[in-house]
């Protein structure tokens, strides 16, 4: 998704902001501190917008303005090495529902320009797979950000 169509989904929101984008050596620092390459898609969203934060979504990013709480490499840390149960190594959050899980951009699943977005529950046991809930994050964002809170 190009970073016109991300504002005008995001804009349709009442309460939306996001960032000014990531720059390449931003996304470069995270894929080698994360250890992933990032999909296509999730790369064109860190490269417009940053981040993003409409209502009750908020998506983790980066950038140069991006708000601590939304910041993708240090909350992907924490998940990984903080957090109990720790986060898997090949799952990358990008979004938290508030209670301990976060939908995941599923690294050891990608294909093409996208990988799979799966439900990361946070008690689920480390031979437990994450269910695929979307089939890429642009899947994702639409199906989240797809209907305004003004309708």
């Amino acid at each position: 998704m190009d970073g016109n169509s991300l504002m005008k989904l995001l804009g349709a929101w009442t309460h939306h902001s996001w960032g000014r984008g990531a720059e390449e050596s931003q996304i470069a620092k995270a894929e080698q501190q994360l250890g992933c390459t990032l999909p296509a898609d999730y790369v064109s969203f860190l490269r417009n917008l940053g981040w993003c934060d409409a209502g009750p979504f908020e998506v983790y990013g980066l950038g140069s303005d991006v708000p601590w709480h939304l910041e993708l490499i240090r909350n992907t840390c924490w998940e990984r090495h903080k957090a109990r149960p720790r986060l898997w190594r090949h799952l990358i959050p990008v979004y938290p529902d508030g209670g301990g899980n976060h939908m995941c951009l599923d690294t050891s699943r990608i294909e093409g320009d996208h990988c799979s977005v799966v439900y990361w529950i946070h008690d689920c046991l480390p031979e437990e797979q994450a269910e695929v809930w979307f089939p890429s994050f642009d899947a994702w964002l639409r199906d989240q950000f797809g209907t305004p809170d003004s309708a």
